[in-house]
């Protein structure tokens, strides 16, 4: 497994810290450690590193993202984002926002 770290300035006086893995087959899993990822919410550190987006990256990680972006377009989309659902628990009951999920995939997917 291979991974990239990426660190955000949070809301508070603690940093952020979003790790992309890459795992064998090509799977690619995102975990931050902001409260909304604690609280097991799709967060949008994960959602913008996977998308290429470096706004609030700390440092000088935001050249990591083409890296990622590479990862993710060779990647199975539907297995990583069941990944970072799974990583949230309770599915279910962000159905509206999985399928939003989706969709931007789709769209990393075609660019």
């Amino acid at each position: 497994m291979t991974q990239l770290r990426f660190e955000f300035k949070g809301a508070a006086v603690e940093h952020y810290e979003v790790v992309i893995s890459r795992h064998e087959k090509k799977r690619v899993s995102a975990r931050c450690t902001c409260s909304a990822a604690r609280d097991g919410l799709q967060c949008k550190h994960r959602i913008g590193v996977l998308l290429g987006i470096g706004s609030g990256i700390l440092g000088e990680r935001k050249k990591d993202l083409a890296t990622v972006a590479s990862w993710v377009r060779e990647s199975d989309f539907k297995k990583t984002l069941l990944d970072l659902d799974s990583n949230n628990g309770q599915r279910g009951a962000r159905k509206p926002k999985h399928n939003l999920f989706k969709k931007w995939f789709t769209r990393a997917e075609h660019n």
